[in-house]
């Protein structure tokens, strides 16, 4: 904040200073040290990147092309993204906004995990409020999700290929707890995205028939136990979380899919899911801010 040209404006700004602060913390925390880890310990940075990246911000003028952690515009994006369900303005989510994520793309069930793996239970713990003067009066009654773990959400559920957020949805999806998610835990949250399915006027594949095909994908050593390890070296464990838990991505998956076949989407190759999101939602951002002042201009 100091020394890098690209955020010296942010000095004139407190609110946004201090939530970009906090933006940055929270995703190299959950980057470095895990998910439900509020530390980073020598180990864990010292087998990171963090060090590399931290030297590449000397030799890169735009803060934006930063590869990890320190762009201004993802920022903008999870700030925003919060602000707009925060519809009470208490600087905390109730499991109602945080279902509105990504126009009801998560299952109830996945919701109500989400926020079980909060770290920060507290409403201190509620971000600064959008007019920069802290948090509102109270909230909803249950349990309540504040700044730091919305940050920590949004990477989970837009970067599921990073290992952090592999963790992260394999505790979700484990609910029993016992390190492995047996066909009993799988069967679980298919059951309501198989409804939804049948809701939005799609076909949804019949769960002994998803199951196999998870299955074959995931090749686990034990029959009907996957691991985290056999999650992660599958390669496929993105698509797997989706099929659980994320209608919208699940169609969307199947699009892809018939897209690549057909040879239409080689320029999402080589491109991290995140960039495309948060390109994607600061172009919406961005669009919305100039209609409001043409519109302000014009009246």
């Amino acid at each position: 904040l100091q020394q890098h040209p690209g955020l010296r404006f942010l000095h004139d700004h407190p609110e946004f200073k201090e939530a970009y602060v906090r933006t940055v913390a929270a995703r190299v925390c959950f980057a470095v040290a895990g998910p439900g880890q509020s530390a980073i310990r020598w180990p864990a940075w010292r087998a990171s990147r963090l060090t590399d990246v931290l030297f590449a911000l000397q030799d890169e003028a735009d803060i934006n092309a930063a590869a990890d952690y320190f762009s201004y515009n993802d920022f903008y994006v999870v700030w925003c993204l919060f602000w707009e369900l925060d519809e009470d303005e208490d600087g905390l989510l109730s499991a109602e906004d945080l279902a509105r994520y990504g126009n009801y793309a998560l299952s109830l069930r996945a919701v109500a995990r989400a926020m079980a793996m909060r770290t920060e239970r507290e409403p201190e713990a509620a971000a600064p409020a959008a007019d920069g003067k802290g948090p509102g009066k109270g909230g909803p009654e249950g349990p309540r999700m504040g700044y730091h773990d919305f940050v920590r959400f949004v990477v989970a559920e837009e970067d599921k290929a990073s290992p952090s957020s592999m963790r992260y949805w394999f505790h979700c999806l484990d609910v029993d707890g016992d390190g492995v998610l047996s066909r009993e835990d799988l069967f679980w949250f298919y059951e309501e995205q198989h409804t939804r399915l049948v809701e939005l006027g799609e076909e949804p594949i019949p769960m002994a028939e998803l199951f196999n095909e998870l299955h074959d994908m995931i090749c686990p050593a034990a029959p009907n136990r996957f691991t985290l390890q056999e999650l992660r070296a599958s390669g496929l464990g993105p698509q797997a979380v989706d099929a659980l838990v994320n209608v919208r991505k699940l169609l969307a998956w199947e699009g892809l899919a018939c897209q690549k076949a057909a040879g239409r989407a080689n320029h999402l190759r080589n491109t991290r899911d995140w960039d495309v999101t948060m390109e994607a939602h600061y172009k919406r951002l961005v669009d919305a801010e100039e209609e409001q002042q043409t519109a302000e201009s014009e009246s």
